[in-house]
């Protein structure tokens, strides 16, 4: 039913924003109406393949609502995966969690609602979940850089979607100090000697440049 109702202010904001302006002019815009510009990016992309008809335009929020369903599942299996148990009951169970947590997720009905919706609230969720995931993998493969760098890029993919964002980062950033002190038993000198430290931090530093170009917008929004 993505086409039996028509756009809604915010989602005419959307479309205006992509179809009516350059590419540098739709992005100062969206930074004065506050938000970040990946999402409109992607959307000004998308439409070149699909259209820009009501189903087109809310389409995309679609797709992103299935990857979010897909990173909740990654998310929720390796987070609950015992690490000193790889018995196959232990990695069924931790997939069977993952399976229920996205299930969860597809039944939300605040989760279908923003699904239909030309706005870039999917996006937000997509990166999360796959933010999350990345750093739970970048923390068990301790010194493996290309999960630290994935999660980088989408964190800073995330820093570009929304502004509250930045809250999210920085919740991701005290659960990776909370699990690596609670790996090396409350010795802060032994996290900081560490080598998923140096790699978090190096990670965090990355997404934060990658971040400063859009600093400026943030402070005038």
């Amino acid at each position: 039913c993505l086409a039996k109702r028509s756009l809604w202010f915010d989602e005419a904001v959307s479309y205006t924003s992509i179809s009516a302006f350059s590419w540098s002019e739709m992005i100062r815009r969206t930074g004065q109406a506050v938000h970040p510009p990946l999402f409109y990016v992607l959307l000004r992309i998308w439409t070149f393949a699909f259209g820009t008809a009501e189903v087109s335009l809310r389409g995309l929020s679609v797709v992103l609502a299935v990857v979010t369903m897909v990173g909740i599942y990654l998310f929720c299996r390796d987070a609950f995966c015992d690490l000193r148990n790889n018995s196959q009951e232990c990695r069924s169970q931790s997939r069977g969690i993952g399976v229920f947590a996205a299930a969860l997720v597809a039944i939300s009905s605040v989760h279908i609602l923003w699904a239909q919706q030309a706005r870039m609230y999917m996006l937000g969720t997509a990166l999360a979940a796959l933010s999350s995931w990345t750093l739970v993998r970048a923390l068990r493969a301790e010194r493996d850089l290309g999960w630290w760098l994935g999660y980088a890029l989408t964190a800073a993919c995330f820093l570009y979607t929304h502004n509250y964002a930045l809250f999210s980062v920085l919740a991701q950033g005290s659960f990776a100090m909370g699990y690596l002190l609670w790996l090396h038993k409350g010795c802060l000198h032994e996290v900081v000697r560490s080598g998923s430290f140096r790699c978090f931090v190096v990670a965090l530093a990355i997404a934060a440049v990658l971040y400063l170009p859009w600093v400026p917008s943030f402070w005038q929004s």
